[in-house]
C-alpha cells in the first residue's frame, strides 16, 4: 500500500484496492468503515475531509485494521459495533454478529 500521500482520500483508494483481493464483496465500504472508526468521524466526513492527512498513530491503527480485515476478521469485530434495526449494538469476538437473516427472522416473529 502506498502511504507516501497519506490523505484520507488516497488511503481509502489504496485500501479499497488491497481489500478487493481478499474481500471482493465490499472493499470500499470496509475501507470506509474502518477509517471512519480510526478517525472517529461519521463516514460522510471522510468525503468532506478527503485532503486531510493522517497522522502517524492514525496510519498505524488503520493499517493494522486493514491487515486484520484482509485475514478475514469481520469489520464489526474490528470496530466493536454492528447496526441492527437502527440500533448500534456493541459486539466483540465473544458475541455473534447479527446477520441480514437475523433481521428477517425478527420481522417474522414481530408479525406473528
Amino acid at each position: 500500500m502506498n502511504v507516501e500521500h497519506s490523505t484520507i482520500s488516497s488511503m481509502l483508494n489504496s485500501a479499497t484496492v488491497e481489500l478487493k483481493e481478499t474481500n471482493p464483496d465490499s472493499p470500499r465500504l470496509d475501507a470506509e468503515l474502518l477509517l471512519s472508526h480510526v478517525l472517529e468521524y461519521p463516514r460522510f466526513e471522510l468525503f468532506l475531509r478527503g485532503n486531510q492527512p493522517l497522522n502517524g498513530d492514525q496510519m498505524v491503527a488503520y493499517l493494522e485494521l486493514l491487515r486484520q480485515r484482509s485475514l478475514g476478521c469481520p469489520v464489526s469485530y474490528l470496530t466493536g459495533e454492528k447496526e441492527f434495526w437502527s440500533l448500534t449494538l456493541k459486539v466483540s469476538k465473544d458475541t455473534l454478529i447479527p446477520r441480514p437473516d437475523t433481521e428477517t427472522l425478527v420481522e417474522s416473529i414481530v408479525e406473528q
